[in-house]
């Protein structure tokens, strides 16, 4: 195993915070790190939002290829992922607000998703049947 493969799953254990999420991906880099696939997505923040449904389409597209297109099985197999690791920034809130909107459900959310998908992943992950998405604030 490679030291940046070491060091990158000490980092996502460290910045783990809740301990059940920290089980799972315990187990996730450790018995299961052959079929799990590592996804770290930078969008640029003026990238359209109405373009990233088509960005992860053509993401898990382009994995799905790679299962067949690879020129050897061994690369091929490499690509067989049964479950995604996510990496996610979010920012958690320092201050509560100041008032209260009794319907607003933002302004009870301890962290801010810079990013509309994050939330949706944040949901997703909830039930990992494919993703356990890591939320590292910032």
């Amino acid at each position: 195993e490679n030291r940046c493969i070491k060091d990158l799953k000490e980092y996502l254990l460290a910045v783990c915070g809740d301990k059940d999420t920290k089980e799972k991906l315990k187990s996730l880099l450790e018995d299961k790190a052959s079929t799990v696939g590592l996804l770290v997505c930078r969008r640029f923040v003026n990238f359209p939002y109405e373009m990233v449904p088509k960005m992860y389409d053509s993401l898990f597209d382009e994995v799905s290829w790679a299962t067949e297109d690879e020129p050897t099985q061994e690369l091929q197999d490499s690509f067989r992922f049964k479950q995604y690791l996510l990496l996610v920034r979010i920012l958690e809130r320092k201050t509560p607000p100041k008032q209260k909107a009794k319907n607003n459900k933002d302004e009870d959310e301890p962290v801010i998703y810079p990013k509309l998908e994050d939330e949706i992943f944040r949901e997703v992950s909830k039930h990992p049947a494919e993703v356990l998405a890591v939320f590292v604030f910032l």
